[in-house]
């Protein structure tokens, strides 16, 4: 059965309130989890938590606006720029099968241009070769990650070990397991010959007992880093059964797959909406993520 914890105690329970559900699973590999939660913590949404970021990647590619423009006329059956290319670098060819060959070959003379003539170009001419660049896509940029700082200050001995059963369940969360003697620590644990993955996350910003969807969703993640640090404010201070006055948790989330747009695709440019491969009617990347998470 998973545990539950909240922090602090009155967060729960107010149809009107607005925390965070951070539910861990057991690890099966880096995509999947075994479907049983281990644990579930309700915190409040810490100060500047409420951030997305999406990054993709593009690179400056040298004669991209050529290679760009020919990939449309390969498509529609003509040579246009691939003829243009094979005449000037290359060879010319009447066919486009053979157009497409001495394309290749145009492209590859154009980017070897020997660097001397590039030189003599530029300062016995003032010229520069255009090397017609273009911005190329190259994918989606590293997986999305998500930080937060949580503050503790438990007002008694009860909160206090609220306090110590949520940190040492990140601590657990965030760490591998052996791969044998999974739950028994024997002499011989550390010897085993494999890690297993350490658990995975779904984490919900919530309203009341459900998800609040006018916020940005979270995708399945793990623990990347985990800082616990007892006296934040640089003043130690314990109450009187030993318990941290002040203690304070930072950790990242790293979600475990890439999220791709909701936009459908248009057909044969007519502008009308096709349904979205995999999810049927959904309109929207949040959607996208809900329905993955679970």
């Amino acid at each position: 059965m998973a545990e539950y914890f909240n922090y602090p105690k009155s967060l729960v329970g107010n149809p009107e309130q607005h925390y965070m559900l951070i539910t861990s699973y057991e690890s099966k590999n880096s995509v999947q989890n075994y479907g049983t939660p281990l644990s579930s913590i309700a915190l409040y949404i810490p100060q500047d938590s409420l951030k997305t970021t999406i990054a993709q990647t593009y690179t400056g590619v040298a004669g991209g606006a050529v290679m760009a423009s020919a990939g449309g006329t390969v498509s529609a059956g003509n040579k246009g720029w691939m003829a243009t290319m094979g005449e000037n670098y290359g060879k010319s060819s009447p066919t486009t099968t053979g157009a497409w060959e001495s394309f290749k070959a145009g492209v590859s003379a154009f980017a070897s241009k020997p660097q001397a003539a590039e030189n003599f170009l530029s300062a016995g001419m003032g010229q520069a070769r255009n090397k017609h660049m273009s911005l190329a896509y190259k994918g989606p940029g590293a997986f999305r990650t998500h930080d937060f700082t949580f503050n503790f200050f438990p007002q008694d001995q009860a909160e206090a070990n609220i306090v110590k059963a949520i940190l040492n369940d990140f601590k657990n969360g965030s760490t591998s397991r052996m791969a044998t003697n999974i739950g028994k620590l024997t002499e011989s644990s550390l010897s085993a010959p494999f890690f297993a993955s350490p658990r995975q996350y779904k984490i919900k910003f919530m309203n009341g007992g459900k998800e609040n969807i006018y916020l940005s969703a979270i995708g399945t993640s793990v623990i990347t880093t985990l800082t616990i640090n007892h006296d934040p404010s640089s003043a130690v201070g314990f109450h009187n059964d030993g318990s941290p006055v002040h203690s304070r948790l930072g950790i990242t989330f790293q979600e475990l797959e890439y999220i791709t747009s909701a936009d459908g695709k248009s057909e044969m440019g007519s502008g009308s909406r096709v349904k979205k491969i995999g999810f049927g009617d959904l309109t929207s990347h949040d959607d996208q993520i809900r329905e993955r998470r679970g």
